[in-house]
C-alpha cells in the first residue's frame, strides 16, 4: 500500500488526511444545515462556512495528490492558499452574522470578506505576492476576530 501511494501521489499522506477533512467538512455541513433549516440567516451562514471548509480541504487534497508539471503545481498551490482566505472569512460568517447586531454585523462581514477578496486577487496575479505580505493578510484576518470585542459589539 505504501509503495502504491508514494509511486502515484506526490504527498500521499497529506492528500489522504486532507481528503478525510473534506469528507468530515461535508458531514458537518450537512449536520449544521439540518440543525439550522428553517432559520434562513443561520442556514446560509453555516452553508458558507461548510463550503469554504470543503473548498480548502479539497484544494489541498488535489494539490498534495496529483503529479503535474511545475507550472500547474504553482497554480494549484495558489488555489490551495486561496482556500485559506475563504476558510478564514467563512469561519467568521456564522459567528458574526448570528451574534453581532446591525450595523456592526455588515461592517465586520464586509471588512473580513473584503480583506479576503483582496488577498485572493493578489494571490491570483501572475506575479505572486511576497510570502510575508500573504502571511500579514492571514494575521489581519485571523486577529480581526477580536475587533467585535474591542468595539464592545
Amino acid at each position: 500500500m505504501h509503495r502504491f501511494l508514494t509511486r502515484n501521489f506526490i504527498e500521499p499522506y497529506s492528500a489522504l488526511t486532507h481528503l478525510v477533512g473534506a469528507l468530515a467538512s461535508l458531514g458537518s455541513m450537512i449536520f449544521l444545515a439540518v440543525l439550522t433549516y428553517g432559520e434562513t440567516g443561520k442556514f446560509v451562514s453555516v452553508i458558507i462556512y461548510g463550503v469554504s471548509q470543503f473548498f480548502l480541504y479539497m484544494a489541498s487534497t488535489i494539490f498534495h495528490a496529483i503529479k503535474l508539471p511545475e507550472e500547474e503545481r504553482l497554480w494549484l498551490n495558489k488555489v490551495d492558499h486561496i482556500g485559506i482566505y475563504l476558510l478564514i472569512a467563512g469561519t467568521y460568517t456564522p459567528f458574526v452574522y448570528n451574534l453581532v447586531a446591525d450595523p456592526w454585523r455588515w461592517l465586520l462581514l464586509g471588512i473580513v470578506w473584503g480583506t479576503a477578496g483582496i488577498g485572493i486577487v493578489l494571490k491570483l496575479r501572475k506575479r505572486d505576492i511576497h510570502g510575508l505580505i500573504s502571511r500579514l493578510f492571514y494575521v489581519i484576518l485571523g486577529w480581526g476576530g477580536g475587533l467585535p470585542i474591542l468595539l464592545g459589539v
